[in-house]
Parts: C-alpha cells; sequence; structure tokens
C-alpha cells in the first residue's frame, strides 16, 4: 500500500537527459509559486513589453532542477536566468528542449484557453 506522502512525491516525476558534453539535467514541472516567480523574472508582469521570442526561447528553464547533480534553482530575475543560459548553452539548451518535447508534450503544459491567451497576446 503506498502512503499518501508517496502519492504527492509520485505526482511530480523527475526526468532526465543527457546533453551532448555528456551532462546530466534533471527537469521536473514547476510549483505553481515557482511559474510564477519565473514568469515575473521573464517579464510577464502588466505593464510590460512582451518579447515572445525570448519567452518562447527561456520557457523550459523553469523545468530545470540540476545539472550534474548540482541543484538548480527557479531563476527568479532576468540575471539568474542569464546565469542558467550561459550554464546549459547550446548543448544544454537543445537537450532541455527534447526532453520537453518527450516528457511534457505541449498539450499537457498549456491550460485550456492557452490559445486563446496567445492569440490575445500576438493581438494586444
Amino acid at each position: 500500500m503506498t502512503k499518501p506522502s508517496e502519492q504527492i512525491v509520485n505526482q511530480n516525476p523527475e526526468y532526465s537527459v543527457i546533453d551532448a558534453r555528456g551532462r546530466k539535467i534533471v527537469l521536473c514541472r514547476p510549483k505553481i509559486l515557482e511559474k510564477m516567480t519565473f514568469d515575473r523574472a521573464v517579464g510577464l508582469e502588466m505593464g510590460q513589453e512582451f518579447n515572445l521570442m525570448y519567452i518562447a526561447n527561456t520557457s523550459n528553464l523553469s523545468y530545470v532542477r540540476s545539472i550534474d547533480g548540482e541543484p538548480v534553482f527557479i531563476p527568479a530575475s532576468p540575471l539568474a536566468i542569464n546565469a542558467l543560459i550561459q550554464q546549459l548553452d547550446y548543448e544544454g539548451m537543445e537537450a532541455v528542449e527534447e526532453a520537453m518535447e518527450k516528457y511534457f508534450p505541449k498539450k499537457n503544459r498549456e491550460g485550456k484557453d492557452s490559445k486563446k491567451a496567445e492569440t490575445e497576446l500576438k493581438n494586444s
């Protein structure tokens, strides 16, 4: 029989991928507060200009939990996002993207109204 605490842990599994440099990158879906903190760091606050290309290129970073066993904390500022991008570099970013497609399909990451919100964002 599974304990309630084990059920909670199993609801948010971790996945790993090896990048072209041989680094093990662990990913896990962020909790809601972590996601909101990351969104704020990206600039998804009311009144800020939206840079869709930047958002598209950085959105997966909130899933990164560790690189070669070293913990990675959710970036909470633009500087922290840049530091993680630099640490991952092209090889890590590509590996993260591949893992996201495999383990976190876009249809499961987006809410029901995501297409509507995306259209509204583009039209604003």
